[in-house]
């Protein structure tokens, strides 16, 4: 069956299939927690239903026509000489239309924190909030030099390999960081707010407490209040909720929970609490959200 995806701001309307039961799909190289491989390459699942895996995802696009990218809810167009960006455990589909290539590259959390370790943290927020990238001609040139010659050293026999291709990894990298930078997409975050950011991802769902934050990280609500408010536009109390609402989506589509299972999932007091917080959000009930989506159990 084919259901009708609800139409967001910015996102266009996209068409998926669902199945009943959905895995997080791991890392897919036997061999190396690093891929890049061309964009039209077969996965050993199936990539044409909706899914998430535990592994980041860059696709940089030489030519598009109009096909699709699903990420986390937001349905973007593929175009021309443009990046999609795909974290981990994001929701995300391709549907790509015939003559839309490019090359695609993969690395594991661990690869990137091997490789980059003093930005692992930044560099995720930094993806989420910018998961497409229009790239000027000077800049595709150089991203699509930098790709095909990852691609190139991932299959090559020559001595050091492995450390050559972890450095030009990084340099890669950096040179995405820097295309947001001078885009203004990006800054440095204070210290404090990547370790608030990288605390919430992992605790959103049990502990909402900005008081306790601020007690893990060991200053005052208020400095974490303003570190987070400077930094993301946001409180940290409307950081935990975005992400609350993300997941209670993935939940409704990637499991099928019911709406009673999710609220003991998230660690809600209770059903009506639940009810409350997703309406507060986004002015609407539990049941009216599962419509929207079109969830059919």
């Amino acid at each position: 069956m084919f259901d009708k995806r609800f139409r967001r701001e910015g996102a266009i309307t996209n068409i998926l299939y669902i199945p009943k039961a959905m895995e997080i799909h791991p890392f897919i190289n036997k061999t190396s927690d690093i891929s890049v491989r061309n964009i039209e390459h077969k996965t050993p699942y199936d990539s044409y239903n909706i899914h998430r895996h535990t592994y980041y995802e860059i696709f940089l696009f030489e030519k598009g026509k109009g096909g699709e990218q699903l990420i986390d809810f937001n349905t973007y167009r593929v175009e021309s000489k443009t990046l999609y960006i795909v974290a981990p455990n994001q929701v995300h589909l391709l549907k790509r239309l015939a003559g839309e290539d490019g090359i695609l590259l993969q690395f594991s959390p661990e690869y990137l924190s091997t490789a980059m370790p003093s930005i692992s943290a930044d560099l995720l927020f930094s993806f989420k909030s910018n998961p497409v990238i229009k790239l000027t001609n000077d800049d595709f040139d150089n991203l699509i030099y930098s790709f095909r010659y990852l691609k190139k050293l991932g299959t090559s026999t020559e001595n050091l390999k492995d450390e050559k291709l972890r450095h030009f990894f990084s340099f890669t990298i950096y040179q995405v960081l820097g295309i947001l930078e001078n885009k203004n997409s990006t800054k440095k975050k204070d210290n404090l707010t990547l370790q608030f950011l990288k605390l919430a991802e992992n605790r959103f769902s049990e502990m909402r407490n900005i008081g306790q934050y601020a007690e893990e990280l060991h200053v005052s609500s208020t400095k974490l209040s303003f570190s987070i408010k400077k930094d993301l536009g946001k409180t940290p109390l409307q950081i935990l909720h975005d992400l609350l609402i993300v997941e209670i989506k993935r939940l409704i589509i990637i499991e099928q929970l019911s709406h009673k299972e999710i609220s003991h999932r998230l660690h809600f007091d209770s059903q009506s609490s639940y009810s409350r917080f997703v309406y507060k959000q986004l002015a609407c009930k539990p049941s009216d959200l599962s419509k929207s989506l079109e969830i059919h159990k």
